[in-house]
């Protein structure tokens, strides 16, 4: 999350802490609630040919699990914030980032 990135601390190798800057943090607040993903219904896969139902659905299936990792991200984020009034996260970086 690297724009979402301010102050940092060195953390494990290739790896550090970095503060998440409050525009971020605002942007999360926001946007809360948030509103569902507009999944295609069952009803309508139905009617797709087999071979298309089967593709439907692992791609919704494939988006959901992304949408569950940002999510659970941002919630980590927002929490932190909550509890320690910043928040903070790990980053990958490149040896010459360092």
């Amino acid at each position: 999350m690297a724009d979402a990135a301010g102050k940092s601390k060195l953390s494990s190798e290739g790896k550090k802490m970095v503060r998440v800057q409050q525009e971020y943090i605002d942007g999360l607040l926001a946007r809360r609630p948030i509103k569902p993903f507009p999944f295609i219904p069952e009803e309508i896969i139905q009617r797709q040919d087999p071979k298309e139902q089967e593709e439907t659905r692992a791609l919704q299936a494939m988006i959901a699990a992304h949408i569950k990792v940002v999510r659970d991200e941002e919630e980590d984020i927002l929490e932190q914030y909550r509890v320690k009034g910043y928040a903070e996260t790990e980053v990958e970086v490149e040896d010459n980032e360092e």
